[in-house]
């Protein structure tokens, strides 16, 4: 059993007057050409229309915000790349002068040692040198 409720549109059927029937909103729009439940359905569109709006400009303000946070991120990574590669290279020319400043030292050592050896062999050779002209004068012109 229907309940009487009032039409909410101009029925043309009623000289476009408000009035009660015993019927529903939605059997009043089936039967009677209600325009009430065409205005509802017209409302319900437009807001579904507005939530979808809402929901795209959620989506391009996170997508913004997204892109925003991954280009700081890169440029952090870039910035954390660069200055460990610096303190590779510091480390690195620091490790090269080491292994240069070792290899002058071995380098000036082995120099003197091989010229304190040089100038003892130098002096070997030079008093036998001496010893074997003394030896060919002797032997050239006797003891006169």
């Amino acid at each position: 059993m229907s309940k009487k409720i009032e039409c909410k549109c101009f029925n043309r059927y009623n000289n476009n007057v408000r009035g009660f029937y015993n019927i529903s909103n939605d059997a009043c729009y089936k039967k009677r050409g209600c325009q009430y439940m065409s205005i509802k359905t017209i409302e319900k569109v437009k807001e579904i229309e507005r939530q979808a709006e809402a929901l795209e400009r959620d989506y391009e303000s996170q997508l913004q915000d997204l892109k925003e946070a991954t280009e700081t991120k890169i440029t952090q990574l870039k910035e954390t790349y660069e200055s460990e590669i610096e303190k590779f290279k510091e480390l690195e020319q620091e490790h090269l002068e080491n292994k240069v400043k070792n290899l002058h030292t071995i380098i000036q050592k082995e120099l003197v040692e091989q010229t304190v050896h040089l100038e003892s062999q130098f002096k070997f050779k030079q008093q036998e040198l001496v010893n074997e002209v003394v030896k060919e004068v002797m032997r050239r012109y006797g003891n006169s």
